[in-house]
């Protein structure tokens, strides 16, 4: 059976609770340094038929100016360019109160993912109200509204 949350007669109570975790990458492909890049990228010059004294100039390895002794002393690791460690924040308030119960909660939930740029936040409330009339008449409703903001960086 699934039930909603209610207040409680009473004193009003507020609650104010919240969470904190963190996320990172598992099983991370090891990428090639520029040494190992460089020595696979001229034996694959090689055995497509090319000269090998040719491969500085022609094959494409320089791009956008970049020098023989540039190209050699880079060393990027791109994984660590694009992923952090990502972080969840939860803060969640509640209450209730007398002849008329309610349970009001708000929820702010704010995630660094592992990606770089790639954030996540939702900001949601909820109002369960019930109001009683007589001993024999009740009115009640229950509201729920929620922002997202999620903007995924293009991959």
């Amino acid at each position: 059976m699934i039930t909603t949350k209610k207040g409680k007669v009473g004193a009003t109570k507020i609650t104010v609770s919240g969470s904190v975790g963190f996320s990172d990458a598992t099983h991370r492909i090891p990428l090639l340094n520029s040494e190992q890049y460089l020595t696979l990228a001229q034996k694959a010059w090689f055995n497509s038929g090319n000269d090998i004294n040719d491969f500085w100039s022609k094959s494409g390895v320089l791009v956008d100016g970049l020098t023989e002794e540039q190209a050699r002393a880079t060393d990027t690791d791109w994984i660590d360019q694009v992923l952090q460690i990502g972080k969840v924040q939860v803060r969640p308030t509640v209450g209730g109160s007398n002849k008329t119960t309610f349970y009001l909660s708000a929820n702010i939930k704010n995630q660094e993912t592992i990606l770089i740029g790639n954030d996540y936040q939702k900001i949601g409330t909820r109002l369960n109200l019930d109001h009683k009339i007589s001993d024999r008449f009740k009115v009640g409703g229950k509201v729920m509204l929620t922002y997202i903001n999620d903007d995924p960086m293009p991959v």
